[in-house]
């Protein structure tokens, strides 16, 4: 797996799911099998086309939501 901090960049010997088990799931949300993000970071989420989704980040980068995890990312932005 591959860890983007800033900008920097470390490869991990770990599996997506085994990081996400050890992270905060109030800090961090999956977005996609291969994508963990810190929730904080996520600016907008918008639509880019029939049943596509982007999560956008503060950075100004964008990470493509997957199909099963639309649901639970719209429901990041949505008023506690």
């Amino acid at each position: 797996m591959r860890l983007h901090v800033g900008g920097e960049s470390y490869l991990l010997r770990e599996t997506i799911g085994a990081m996400e088990t050890r992270l905060d799931p109030e800090q961090y949300a999956r977005v996609r099998r291969s994508a963990l993000v810190r929730r904080d970071r996520i600016e907008a989420i918008r639509r880019a086309g029939y049943g596509d989704y982007r999560v956008q980040l503060r950075s100004g980068n964008e990470v493509r939501v997957g199909r099963t995890y639309v649901k639970s990312v719209r429901a990041l932005l949505a008023p506690r």
